[in-house]
This record gives structure tokens, C-alpha cells and sequence, in this order.
């Protein structure tokens, strides 16, 4: 996603190869195209909502439980719950952007064996801040990070990928498209397999919705179809139906270069907010 002042080709932004057709028509295509928003701004607004959900789970319920009879912020315990079910019901808006940007990631960067690469450090990276923040250990290996899941998506993606070059021609265009069926919902399975047994953050639900907005990729109405079936029926979070707005204005545009800002926000957020539990006396 290169960065540019002219106008964006929005037809060619949920293509892989470039050229989608528009069924939006074309008054909302060129509204997108000049008015949009770059991929910078829309994964803000994920760091932003994630941010949002992790003070709620990493701060907010964690001293309602230990402190069930104590005040925090002016708030007692009834609430400290409400304000928790607004952070969480806000947060809910992250995760399905952020795998709508990990596709997107995917078909447009150079390497996607970098990309999972990165994926795969930061993981390593975020798994202590990650249990502190969460868990108050140091090292909780029931439950694993976010990164892992995304490392896993791509890793399916790219296999998926190798699937559509399958070629074979004996079993004829018919046969040739089944069979490819076949291998990409068994390959489904293995993945979300690996991530419940391995228990990476959203487990086998956080690998469906990848595979979704892979699969419906390719036009704009066929994504945010993807994004809100995950929302509704994997997930089961209705707020997160919000973030069906920002991926519908998503002009194709980078934006902004910061790259390894949005890597680094995630565990040093953590570790933040660890941080903050320990002045309150969250143990």
C-alpha cells in the first residue's frame, strides 16, 4: 500500500490482483476514493478500540475481583461493572479490523514470509507483557498472545494460496474445483485445530474470521458481508459490527509510515497497563 496524492483506483483495493469490480456503484467508489480512509488511519482505530478493551480486562475487572468492596475511579463495584461492559463493548471493534488489515497485509506486502516472520517476533515478543498484563504471571502458557493467531492466519493464507495453483487437469474444471474445495475446508480445520489446542487469543473463531475475509475478499460488499457473518455468527459480538464502517470507507492507501509503531504498540500498551495494576495493588 503505497502512499500517494492522487486519487486511488478503489475498484482495485479488495482485488489481490488488482481489479476488483465495484457493486457499490460507482457515486460511493468515488466518495471512498476521495474521502476514505487510508489503512494507517483504520488500524488506528483499532489500536485505539484494543487500547479500550485491555484497560477493561487488564485493569478494570481485575480490581472488581480482588477488590470487590474497594472504590476505582469514584466507582464501587455495580459501577466498576458497567464501566467494564462499556470498555469491553467498545474493544470488541479490534479484532475483526485488525484481521480485515491482516489480508490486506497479505496480498500487498512484498514478503510474506517477513510478514509472518514479524508476526511470529512480535509474538515471542508480547507473550510476557501479555500474561502480565492478563494473567499476572510471567509466563501463562494456557493462552497465548494475538500475534500467534495472525501468525497462524497468514501461514493458513499462504497455503490457501497454494491451493488455488493446484493443477489437475485429469480430474477436468469441475473435479479440479472440488478438490480445491475440499483442501481449502481441510485446511480450515487443521488451522483452527492448531489454534484451539495451542489456545492463541480467539482460538479456532479468530482463524474462521480470517478465513472469511480471505475467501470474500475480492469486492468491497463481499468483505464487509465477511465482517459482519463474523461478527454475528463466529464471534458473537454485536458491537464489533461497528467496524463494518471504517472497512467500507478503506480507500486502499497506506497512509502514514508507521509501521513498527502499531508492532510495538502491543506489548508496550501491555506492560503500561501491568504497570499501572501494580500501583494499584492489582497483584
Amino acid at each position: 500500500m503505497d502512499t500517494d496524492n492522487k486519487k486511488t483506483n478503489v475498484d482495485a483495493v479488495f482485488s489481490s490482483e488488482g481489479s476488483a469490480r465495484s457493486e457499490t456503484g460507482s457515486g460511493f467508489e468515488t466518495f471512498v476514493a476521495e474521502h476514505g480512509w487510508s489503512g494507517s488511519t483504520i488500524k488506528l482505530i483499532a489500536v485505539i478500540t484494543m487500547l479500550i478493551d485491555h484497560i477493561g480486562a487488564g485493569i478494570v475487572e481485575n480490581f472488581a475481583v480482588q477488590y470487590p468492596e474497594g472504590r476505582l475511579f469514584g466507582l464501587d463495584y455495580d459501577g466498576l461493572y458497567k464501566l467494564d461492559m462499556i470498555l469491553r463493548g467498545i474493544g470488541r471493534i479490534a479484532f475483526p479490523i485488525f484481521c480485515f488489515l491482516l489480508v490486506e497485509g497479505f496480498f500487498k506486502t512484498r514478503s510474506v514470509w517477513k510478514y509472518l516472520g514479524r508476526l511470529m517476533i512480535f509474538g515471542v515478543i508480547s507473550e510476557v507483557p501479555f500474561d502480565l498484563c492478563f494473567f499476572r504471571s510471567a509466563l501463562y502458557t494456557p493462552y497465548q498472545n494475538v500475534y500467534f493467531t495472525l501468525a497462524l492466519g497468514v501461514l493458513m493464507m499462504i497455503c490457501l494460496e497454494r491451493i488455488k495453483l493446484f493443477d489437475s487437469y485429469r480430474l477436468g474444471p469441475g473435479g479440479s474445483r472440488t478438490l480445491r474445495i475440499i483442501l481449502a475446508s481441510l485446511t480450515l480445520i487443521a488451522f483452527a485445530i492448531v489454534a484451539q489446542i495451542f489456545m492463541t487469543d480467539y482460538y479456532m473463531l479468530g482463524i474462521i474470521t480470517i478465513f472469511l475475509l480471505y475467501t470474500f475478499k475480492k469486492t468491497r460488499l463481499g468483505t464487509c458481508a465477511a465482517h459482519a457473518l463474523s461478527c454475528i455468527l463466529v464471534l458473537s459480538e454485536l458491537p464489533a459490527l461497528a467496524g463494518v464502517i471504517p472497512i467500507a470507507l478503506y480507500n486502499g492507501k497506506r497512509g502514514f509510515k508507521m509501521k513498527y509503531f502499531f508492532y510495538l504498540f502491543y506489548p508496550a500498551h501491555l506492560m503500561v497497563l501491568w504497570g499501572i495494576s501494580r500501583m494499584l495493588g492489582i497483584s
